[in-house]
């Protein structure tokens, strides 16, 4: 069979996994080619849910793909064979409001048994993988690196530059910001001494730790932070919260006519899996909630989070370590996809911390109660938050704002979201070529000339 190298990379970013394209490689196909080349690079669509004959992993964390450039990049192809995804000013580097980017980040969501690419959504994970390699390949032009690199200030001896990138999600318009440790002197991406690196649950070993800001996007109605559903004879609590993309989050006590135990919280993916009922049961409800909130539906959007009060006696995590009480606020578990998340997804992270400080979401009741937490400082507060899951802890940090309306005082505006911080990992686990089979290009010209 006759194949064609695409050149690419695959990368992990915090606990998920994909593949990486440069827009200027995708830019010169029509876009049924590029679905094509990157359901055929992950082995999708697989009937028997292994993605065996591709880089996917069997589950929606680890199949993923993303399209990365410079504003511009790919450009005058595109003009030829069509946008790539995403907001149609993507490429143009700056809008009006949202001020300049660095880098377009375009995310799809590749189904693993069904033949859907999904551009809909966006991955907060992924994001520290794109960051880093901005950096390593480099994607960034080494003048701006070499420019801005000099105009911060000089880091404590042995100690890195934090870099900050501005990253366009292609997705959502929103611009996402990065910081990346790199060295002072190479301008290469820091590697940290043994014992210093960073740790995130679900990840072993200890690697450079890159800060991840996802701002709120102002425009996009995402947001019921108390409301009710009616479902099979009972009112079922839940809150719809979004950073990056919309989540459903359910107190899973409220599930317990169903005879759904809140110990499922803390199992594997694989018994939450088994269950009888549980995955169509979240299903109709995230079916029901989004057409009642007429919520864009999707493979990957909305997501359905239940949460529950952490164990009293404590949880062991799958690779065996323990986990007490008070070293989480509470536990939560996500289907992502219309799979049982192992960790956590980062979006789902910083959606749950939003509800932390947002008084009456089903978060904030579980958390007792409390008002909004952290440390506040005028008209701005952080919530920070604990969630644990099947892997360990993960936690973020959530900068809440005062909007204030024509003639209100300082304290009387609404406190809302402004962004969500967390400190994620990435690797670069190969570069070179994926290879794809010449049917693919012969059917897409095919396709192009029905046109």
């Amino acid at each position: 069979m006759s194949t064609r190298g695409i050149a690419a990379s695959f990368w992990r970013g915090g606990t998920s996994r994909g593949l990486i394209l440069r827009a200027e490689t995708m830019a010169p196909y029509p876009p049924s080619v590029r679905s094509d080349i990157i359901r055929t690079a992950l082995g999708s669509p697989d009937p028997d849910g292994r993605q065996i004959s591709g880089l996917g992993g069997g589950v929606s964390s680890l199949s993923k793909a993303m399209i990365v450039g410079i504003p511009g990049e790919g450009e005058e192809a595109q003009a030829v064979w069509g946008k790539l995804p995403g907001v149609e000013w993507a490429d143009e580097g700056t809008n009006a409001g949202l001020g300049e980017w660095d880098i377009v980040y375009r995310f799809a969501q590749v189904g693993v048994r069904d033949d859907v690419l999904d551009w809909s959504s966006t991955c907060g994970n992924m994001l520290s993988a794109v960051a880093l390699q901005s950096i390593a390949l480099p994607i960034l032009p080494y003048t701006t690196l070499f420019t801005r690199a000099r105009s911060l200030p000089r880091p404590e001896p042995g100690q890195p530059l934090l870099f900050p990138l501005s990253i366009l999600s292609a997705s959502n318009g929103a611009i996402m910001r990065a910081r990346v440790p790199i060295d002072p002197i190479t301008l290469q991406v820091w590697q940290p001494p043994e014992g210093e690196g960073v740790k995130i649950a679900g990840v072993p070993g200890e690697e450079v730790g890159i800060e991840v800001e996802m701002p709120m996007a102002e425009d996009v109605e995402l947001f019921e932070p108390a409301s009710t559903i009616a479902y099979e004879e009972h009112e079922i609590p839940y809150s719809l919260l979004s950073s990056g993309l919309p989540n459903i989050v359910i107190p899973i006590s409220s599930l317990s006519h169903l005879d759904i135990p809140t110990s499922l919280l803390t199992s594997s993916a694989s018994e939450l899996t088994s269950h009888s009922t549980l995955s169509t049961h979240l299903e109709r409800l995230r079916q029901s909630i989004a057409s009642a909130l007429s919520l864009p539906f999707s493979l990957s959007t909305p997501k359905v989070c239940l949460i529950g009060p952490a164990p009293s006696e404590g949880y062991r995590t799958s690779s065996g370590t323990r986990v007490e009480q008070q070293d989480a606020d509470f536990v939560a578990r996500t289907v992502s996809s219309g799979d049982w998340h192992a960790t956590i997804p980062g979006t789902t992270l910083g959606a749950l911390n939003i509800g932390a400080g947002t008084k009456g979401s089903v978060v904030w009741k579980l958390m007792n109660g409390e008002e909004v937490g952290g440390k506040e400082e005028g008209n701005a507060g952080v919530v920070q938050v604990r969630v644990g899951n099947a892997a360990g802890v993960a936690s973020s940090s959530v900068r809440f704002e005062r909007s204030r309306g024509k003639g209100e005082a300082e304290e009387e505006g609404e406190l809302r979201p402004v962004s969500v911080v967390m400190m994620r990992t990435a690797r670069e686990i190969m570069r070179g070529e994926v290879m794809v089979p010449e049917r693919v290009f012969a059917k897409g010209e095919e396709d192009e000339e029905g046109r």
